[in-house]
């Protein structure tokens, strides 16, 4: 992979991660009116930013992403591993669900070097193994 495209992914990463800080900052609002629980803004916000990521490839169209995520289950022990966010503004803190896979559909997947790109690029980024990845057309 070129030196200025590993750069970007890192500057993407650390750009999206800065932004979901930010927006977890102002997520109480959310859950609190019960349109949307805090788990599936952040599936939102992570399916957005792979969107976004995912388009910008070469031969790539019609891009559309779904993350899902671990429950929390306080009944049963999870083999996955959480990430506690503390909050920014004093607000308890927010636990991280592990990310269970993701699904990606888009023209030109069936290319499979495209289809590889695309499974790097979500490997990577949400450092998940090709196994919990699918990418189809």
């Amino acid at each position: 992979m070129k030196k200025s495209v590993k750069t970007g992914l890192v500057l993407v990463l650390l750009f999206a991660a800065g932004c979901f800080l930010l927006f977890l900052s102002k997520s109480p609002a959310l859950v609190a009116d019960g349109s949307q629980s805090a788990d599936d803004t952040y599936a939102a916000v992570l399916e957005k930013r792979l969107e976004e990521m995912i388009s910008r490839l070469g031969g790539v169209d019609g891009v559309k992403v779904m993350v899902t995520l671990e429950r929390s289950d306080k009944s049963r022990a999870s083999s996955y591993s959480r990430e506690v966010i503390p909050a920014l503004s004093g607000e308890s803190s927010y636990e991280l669900p592990a990310i269970r896979g993701v699904c990606v559909v888009c023209g030109g997947a069936e290319n499979a070097r495209i289809r590889k790109e695309i499974i790097e690029l979500v490997s990577r980024t949400l450092n998940l193994s090709s196994g919990r990845i699918y990418v189809g057309n």
